[in-house]
C-alpha cells in the first residue's frame, strides 16, 4: 500500500499542517503589537480548513495577515484599549458594591464579545462597529456554545502550563475548537434570519 494514500499520511499531514500554522502564530505575535492581525489571519486559516478547502498554509497565512491587518489592527487597539480601562476601573471603584457589580456585568459583555471576536472578523466582512456588535450577538444567540468555548479556552490553558511543549500546537488546534463552535451559530443565526449585518 502506498504509505502517501493512506489515512496515518493524512493524519501525519494534518498535524504538521496544525503545528506549522500555530509556529507562524507564535512568530507574528512577537513583535506584540501584531498580536490581532496574527490571530485574525489564524481563525482565517481554520476557516478556510471548514470550508472544504486546503491552502497551503504559509501562502494563505500572510495572505489573510496583510488582507486583515488595518481592521485587526484597529479592533485590537480599541479592544485592548477597553480592557485596560476596566481593569483600572474594576482596582479604583474601592469597595462600592454597586459600581463593582456594574463593572462585572461590563467585564462579562467584553469576555463575551472577545470569544467570538475573531471567529465573525474573518466570517463576515463588517465594519469595526458591527463586528463587535455581531460577536455580541451571536455569542448570546446559543448560550451553551458559548460555554463550550469558555471550557475549551480554561481546558488549553491547563494543558499549556501542565505541558509547556504543547505550545507547539495549543494555539492553532484552540482557535480550531472555538472557530467549529462558532460556526454552528453562524449556521443557526443564518437559517433564522437574523439582524446580523451583512452576511
Amino acid at each position: 500500500m502506498n504509505i502517501m494514500d493512506s489515512k496515518l499520511y493524512e493524519k501525519l499531514n494534518t498535524i504538521v499542517d496544525f503545528v506549522l500554522l500555530n509556529l507562524l502564530w507564535l512568530l507574528m505575535c512577537l513583535p506584540v503589537i501584531t498580536v490581532f492581525p496574527a490571530t485574525a489571519a489564524l481563525f482565517g486559516v481554520v476557516r478556510k480548513w471548514k470550508m472544504e478547502k486546503e491552502p497551503p498554509v504559509l501562502k494563505t497565512y500572510f495572505a489573510l495577515f496583510k488582507e486583515n491587518f488595518i481592521q485587526s489592527s484597529l479592533i485590537g487597539f480599541i479592544w485592548t484599549a477597553i480592557g485596560a480601562a476596566l481593569y483600572l476601573d474594576f482596582n479604583l471603584v474601592g469597595g462600592n458594591v454597586l459600581l463593582k457589580f456594574l463593572l462585572l456585568i461590563m467585564v462579562s459583555v467584553y469576555t463575551i464579545v472577545s470569544i467570538y471576536l475573531f471567529p465573525v472578523m474573518v466570517h463576515y466582512k463588517n465594519s469595526l462597529l458591527h463586528t463587535i456588535k455581531n460577536s455580541f450577538y451571536l455569542a448570546i444567540l446559543k448560550p451553551m456554545n458559548l460555554v463550550m468555548s469558555l471550557v475549551i479556552l480554561y481546558c488549553s490553558y491547563l494543558l499549556l502550563i501542565s505541558f509547556p511543549i504543547s505550545i507547539l500546537i495549543i494555539g492553532s488546534t484552540t482557535a480550531y475548537f472555538i472557530y467549529m463552535i462558532c460556526f454552528s451559530t453562524f449556521q443557526k443565526a443564518e437559517k433564522i434570519n437574523t439582524n446580523v449585518e451583512n452576511i
